[in-house]
């Protein structure tokens, strides 16, 4: 299978969902499937034999709190920084010929459905913690799969 793991900031910082992306890559390719990682234009990277990394540019949610409306706005903050990593990447997302796209974060459950009704991949939603937003919901329903990190992110 030709499988996308799409989430901004695996290439761009440390942390859970970050390490998680990497381990998973490495375990798919592993298993002879055709991975990608997709983030955003950053240093980070790890020894993931087999697996591609592709990066896009974003404007950074530091810029997005800059703007005093969006200052205490977290959530509206995130969401608009992965709009515009999505911006770059959905012509890659819809014709690269991916069976699936797992993203990381309810943030990119526009896009990922988006690339869906061009280039026919299923979307799996990763759901990590509580980053969520108004609306969010509404599109979390058209998702093919769900997987939980945990029971209680579940």
């Amino acid at each position: 299978m030709r499988i996308a793991l799409y989430n901004l900031t695996t290439t761009t910082k440390f942390g859970g969902v970050e390490s998680f992306v990497w381990d998973l890559a490495r375990e798919l390719a592993g298993r002879a499937h055709q991975v990608a990682v997709i983030g955003g234009v950053g240093p980070r990277r790890e020894a993931a034999p087999g697996v591609q990394v592709l990066t896009f540019p974003f404007v950074s949610r530091v810029f997005w709190q800059a703007i005093p409306p969006l200052r205490r706005a977290y959530a509206e903050a995130k969401l608009l920084e992965r709009l515009t990593m999505a911006v770059p990447a959905l012509p890659h997302l819809a014709r690269a010929g991916y069976d699936i796209i797992h993203i990381q974060k309810p943030y990119d459950l526009g896009p990922a459905l988006l690339a869906r009704r061009l280039g026919g991949a299923k979307v799996i939603l990763g759901c990590h913690g509580e980053d969520f937003y108004r609306g969010d919901t509404l599109l979390a329903r058209r998702v093919d799969a769900a997987v939980s990190c945990s029971h209680f992110n579940a």
